[in-house]
């Protein structure tokens, strides 16, 4: 989760700049290779520390997972904007991706 935050950080400062395509694919790259390994692995044991039944975890899984469904979806769309050269767009998609972050974050109390 740590490499997707920092790649969409020096996304953000590089997404206004068409010339910057190239490594500006290989960070979004970048965030869907951690977000497709964070979606394969358990959710992490300190989201489900509180939780207090086997109803809540479960729920506490299924939103984790569908969370970062929502992610890759977003990325896969400013991939496309990225690739080809719809810098406002991709701009529109960077800044949705950060909410649906903190939002995320946010419903699972995690800390950054």
């Amino acid at each position: 989760m740590k490499s997707m935050n920092r790649a969409l950080e020096r996304l953000k400062d590089s997404i206004g700049d068409d010339s910057k395509r190239d490594a500006n694919l290989a960070l979004v790259d970048e965030m869907e290779r951690a977000a497709v390994n964070a979606k394969s692995q358990p959710i992490p044991v300190k989201l489900l520390a509180d939780a207090p039944d086997d109803a809540t975890r479960a729920t506490r899984k299924t939103q984790f997972r569908s969370d970062l469904i929502l992610l890759l979806r977003q990325m896969l769309d400013l991939e496309h904007a990225v690739l080809v050269g719809r810098v406002e767009a991709a701009k529109s998609h960077l800044a949705e991706l950060e909410t649906l972050r903190d939002k995320a974050h946010e419903s699972l109390g995690v800390d950054e």
